[in-house]
C-alpha cells in the first residue's frame, strides 16, 4: 500500500509579465538562461515532482511542534477527509 498523502507532479513555476507565453517556450527545450536572455522571463522551477508520505508530515509536525514553531492547526491537521491525527 503506497502512504503517500501529497503528490506534485510537473510543477513549474515561471516569473515576468507572461508566464503562460514564456512556457510555451520552456517546453519547447529553451534553457533557464536563454529564457531570461531572449524573454526577460525567469525559470523558477521546472518539472518539480515530489511525493510527500503520511510519515514525513508526522514527523514535520512533531519537530515544528518540539521546536515551538507556530504552525496554524488546520494547515497540517487534516488532508481532504481524512485526519492525519487521532
Amino acid at each position: 500500500m503506497v502512504d503517500t498523502k501529497i503528490e506534485i507532479r510537473n510543477l513549474y513555476k515561471v516569473f515576468g509579465s507572461d508566464p503562460e507565453a514564456a512556457m510555451k517556450h520552456v517546453h519547447a527545450g529553451l534553457s533557464k538562461q536563454e529564457l531570461l536572455d531572449q524573454h526577460g522571463h525567469v525559470l523558477g522551477l521546472r518539472d518539480i515532482n515530489i511525493k510527500i508520505k503520511l510519515s514525513v508530515l508526522l514527523r514535520w509536525r512533531s519537530l515544528t511542534d518540539s521546536l515551538g514553531l507556530f504552525v496554524p492547526n488546520n494547515s497540517v491537521k487534516t488532508l481532504g477527509n481524512r485526519s492525519l491525527y487521532p
